[in-house]
């Protein structure tokens, strides 16, 4: 399933706005690209998307493991960073714990 079609079907489901941001930050169409490459397979993203909907739903419900997580930043670029450090945490430990 294409990127942007899983976005559309999925981001809009989250109630908390963490949630969503988190949601469309690992769904988004890679922003950095080499040589007109991307860095990041559309397919990989798509395939963590959908393997991680039940902690994004998870998350939905009880937000506090990430805004424990995300420390105020004023500059973008920071915290998406957080949001992508949180993601890459969970799926590296494989693990449903937050």
């Amino acid at each position: 399933m294409p990127i942007e079609s899983i976005l559309d079907t999925y981001n809009y489901n989250f109630n908390h706005p963490i949630v969503r941001v988190l949601a469309w930050s690992i769904a988004s169409p890679p922003m950095v690209n080499v040589n007109s490459h991307a860095l990041i397979s559309t397919d990989w993203l798509a395939q963590q998307y959908t393997d991680y909907l039940p902690r994004l739903f998870a998350l939905d419900i009880e937000p506090a493991p990430l805004l424990n997580f995300i420390r105020p930043a004023t500059r973008l670029g920071l915290y998406f960073e957080q949001l992508w450090h949180f993601f890459l945490l969970i799926i590296q430990n494989n693990t449903s714990s937050f």
